[in-house]
C-alpha cells in the first residue's frame, strides 16, 4: 500500500446500496424498481470493475506477482480502474493501449499514468492477436513477470465476483434488467459471461425468463 494511503479493500462499500426509483408512471400499474448501485461501490473501482477485480487482485497476490499487465482501448474505464487498484494495492501496473500513441492524453489515460502505470501501445492488427502466445511473450519478456488480465478484465475470477451481485439483494424480484457495454453481461441461469451469444446451455436463446431471487442466488454459488 502506497505511504498514506487508505487500504483500497477496507474502503470499498459491498453491499453496494439497492435504492428505490419512485414514479409515478411506475406505481400506476404497481411496477417497483430498484436500482442496485454499484456505481457507489468506490469512487476510483465503481461498479462491475471491482467485481472483476477483487479475485484476480487476491489471486495476483497469492501467486507473489508485483506486477499487472492489462489490455484495452484509449478510453477503457477497465484501465483507468487497475490503475487504481493497483496505486492503493502496490502493485505495478501496465496498460496495454490499442492503437498508436497520441499526446497529449486524453482524460481517462492520464488518470491512468497519474496512478503510476506505463503505458505501451500495439497496433490494431497486434492488438487483435494480444491473446497468442507469441505478442504475451514479448510483453512479458519486455515488462518482466506480470499478472495477466484480460481486456475489460473478464475471466473466469471476474465472473465469481460479478455472480455475487445477485446474493446481495435480499428482496424478492421478478425480473434483473442488467445493463451492458461491449463487455457483455452473464446469464443469469449459469453465470456465462455472455458477449452477444447464448450461453453454452441454450436456455438463454430459448427465452427462458430470469429467475427470481432464490433461483439467481443459487446460480452465483454454481460459479464460485
Amino acid at each position: 500500500m502506497n505511504p498514506g494511503e487508505h487500504d483500497l479493500a477496507s474502503s470499498v462499500r459491498l453491499p453496494s446500496p439497492l435504492v428505490e426509483l419512485r414514479d409515478e408512471r411506475l406505481e400506476l400499474y404497481g411496477v417497483e424498481l430498484l436500482l442496485k448501485r454499484d456505481d457507489l461501490i468506490h469512487p476510483e473501482v465503481p461498479g462491475n470493475k471491482w467485481r472483476k477485480l477483487r479475485y484476480n487482485l487476491e489471486a495476483a497476490r497469492g501467486e507473489r506477482f508485483a506486477r499487472l499487465l492489462t489490455f484495452g482501448g484509449a478510453f477503457s474505464n477497465h484501465i483507468r480502474a487497475t490503475a487504481a487498484a493497483g496505486y492503493y494495492l502496490d502493485f505495478e501496473t501496465v496498460g496495454v493501449i490499442r492503437g498508436e500513441a497520441h499526446l497529449p492524453l486524453n482524460d481517462a489515460l492520464a488518470y491512468a499514468t497519474g496512478r503510476g502505470m506505463v503505458l505501451t501501445y500495439l497496433d490494431r492488427a497486434t492488438y487483435r492477436r494480444k491473446t497468442e502466445p507469441d505478442v504475451l511473450a514479448r510483453l512479458l519478456q519486455q515488462f518482466g513477470p506480470c499478472y495477466v488480465l484480460p481486456e475489460g478484465g473478464s475471466n473466469g475470477l471476474a465472473v465469481r465476483g460479478c455472480a455475487e451481485l445477485v446474493a446481495e439483494i435480499t428482496v424478492d424480484f421478478d425480473v434483473i434488467a442488467c445493463a451492458c457495454g461491449t463487455g457483455g453481461t452473464l446469464c443469469w441461469d449459469c453465470g456465462w459471461p455472455r458477449r452477444g451469444a447464448a450461453c453454452p446451455r441454450l436456455r438463454c436463446a430459448q427465452g427462458r425468463p430470469v429467475p427470481g431471487r432464490r433461483d439467481a442466488a443459487a446460480a452465483a454459488r454454481s460459479v464460485r
